[in-house]
């Protein structure tokens, strides 16, 4: 049903010339479409089901680590809609430096575009802390469990590539294999902590 909504979706963004609303919303269909996939890979794959197996266990541990997981895997979702954002409002390249902004707002729209791009570094920073003390809690649990222990440290080292490719989409001025990459990345982060939230 989602594959059907995001068929027409793609062609009214076309047929209407690209406006940021369906572009925005095309994003946050195709995220959602990999975080089922995710899901149901997660429910199904003979490998996983033997990990959920250990999660009684893990879990007895740590209380509160589902709900940490879930709400870190929707933070990361939100998170890649507000890049969906900053792409699609034209926010890309307000801010010329990193870490700070490094123009100056010389009209009420640039203002505008460069809080679009600090919105998404502020909550990238807030969802990169929250997601390495999630897998960091995840660790500690996971005594016995190295497949989880390797899965979350993967993730954690995901998130700083993630950084990176964020960095380098601005200081090198957006190369496509850069703002390629960087939602690749932003996807295969969604998608784990989906696996490891249904696992």
């Amino acid at each position: 049903g989602l594959l059907v909504v995001q068929i027409g979706l793609g062609g009214l963004h076309v047929i209407f010339e690209l406006p940021p609303q369906t572009g925005w919303i095309h994003t946050a269909v195709a995220m959602i479409i990999a975080a089922l996939i995710a899901a149901q890979v997660a429910v199904t794959h003979p490998a996983v089901r033997e990990l959920s197996a250990r999660a009684p266990l893990i879990l007895a541990r740590d209380r509160g680590l589902l709900a940490a997981v879930a709400a870190t895997a929707a933070a990361a979702f939100l998170l890649i809609l507000t890049g969906s954002y900053v792409t699609r409002s034209g926010a890309s390249l307000a801010c010329p430096a990193f870490p700070y902004c490094g123009g100056e707002a010389s009209s009420a729209v640039l203002r505008l575009l460069m809080n679009i791009q600090m919105l998404h570094r502020f909550m990238a920073y807030g969802v990169a802390l929250t997601a390495c003390l999630t897998l960091w809690r995840l660790i500690r649990a996971a005594r016995g469990a190295k497949e989880l222990r390797a899965a979350a440290l993967a993730l954690t080292v995901l998130i700083a590539v993630q950084f990176g490719l964020g960095i380098s989409n601005v200081l090198l001025r957006l190369p496509q294999w850069s703002r390629t990459l960087h939602l690749l990345v932003a996807a295969v982060l969604l998608a784990g902590l989906v696996m490891l939230w249904v696992a």
